[in-house]
């Protein structure tokens, strides 16, 4: 894990479900060949053939990828924060990048990152991103700064896609991934990272792109009650973590924002008031406190609060 001699750069790739897009996210890597970079991909059993769709990219739209390219197999399906956790621990480069298979990447931008990254020597450059929906580009910029306990929380400030991590900040502080809570599993890692004050460099420039399919269905009830629980879930494992260190009162207003957001489904019709006030009902929303939920969103879960 994290060799210092080679190569500069991880590209970590999980992959279930996406043997019809995994090789148009090889492609947009080509230019990464030969440029002291490493691809790692591993199948979490998918069932629809994803390793064979890896085979052909790499035998054709993506053969310059070939000599660089390691693809493993899980033997078992674990799941995408597991998968992530195995595929940090396979890493040799001096810094990583996470991609999902069925996203692709501006890779020469992604290679003046990686230059920026060398040069400063940061714990990690974080970049804008995109969103294709369609033929529609949208573009996602990113915090200036990365204070936990003003940060909105929300995937523009949350995501890990963005950014270019050095590989030895997960190992110096033991950093893994939650296993088995997939849900936010973004942002149970990159708030303890911010956490930890690392060096981060922004650039206005992005590299990655988001996929959505506009057909995507909504949550159903059921799915609902799944991602509320994973979420809060995750809210009591970063806590913990927190309180840990001693770092629980310093992030207590973060602590706060993420509990109201983590049981945030519950407002979705149908609206549930008993269940959301059940969940998490210490966190208290006031005027001025906790700074990461936007104004408007203190007001309406103050309320709340105070009526139900």
């Amino acid at each position: 894990m994290c060799s210092e001699t080679a190569p500069r750069l991880s590209v970590l790739i999980p992959c279930y479900g996406t043997a019809s897009l995994v090789g148009r996210c090889l492609e947009s890597l080509v230019p990464l060949a030969g440029q002291g970079v490493e691809i790692v991909m591993i199948d979490d059993c998918s069932p629809d053939g994803v390793s064979d769709a890896i085979a052909r990219a790499l035998s054709h739209e993506a053969a310059p990828l070939a000599p660089y390219t390691r693809v493993m197999k899980n033997p078992r399906n674990i799941g995408l924060a597991a998968t992530r956790g195995r595929l940090v621990d396979e890493a040799r480069g001096r810094y990583i990048a996470i991609a999902d298979s069925d996203d692709f990447v501006d890779a020469r931008a992604m290679l003046d990152a990686l230059d920026v990254a060398e040069t400063s020597g940061t714990d990690i450059v974080a970049a804008p991103f995109f969103t294709v929906t369609g033929d529609r580009v949208t573009r996602n910029n990113i915090p200036g700064e990365y204070d936990l306990n003003r940060l909105p929380v929300h995937v523009r400030a949350f995501s890990l896609c963005n950014k270019l991590i050095r590989c030895s900040f997960f190992a110096d502080n033991g950093l893994r991934w939650f296993e088995g809570l997939n849900r936010w599993e973004d942002l149970g890692m990159t708030s303890r990272i911010y956490a930890l004050d690392p060096k981060i460099v922004t650039v206005d420039y992005g590299w990655y792109y988001y996929s959505v399919e506009p057909s995507r269905v909504t949550l159903s009830s059921y799915s609902r009650e799944a991602t509320v629980a994973d979420r809060a879930a995750i809210v009591r494992h970063v806590e913990a973590w927190m309180a840990e260190r001693g770092l629980a009162g310093k992030y207590k207003e973060f602590l706060t924002a993420l509990k109201f957001y983590a049981k945030a489904g519950y407002l979705r019709r149908p609206v549930d008031i008993k269940a959301w006030r059940a969940l998490f009902p210490e966190a208290k929303a006031t005027f001025t406190s906790p700074r990461a939920l936007p104004l408007i969103y203190r007001v309406a879960f103050g309320v709340l609060g105070c009526r139900f």
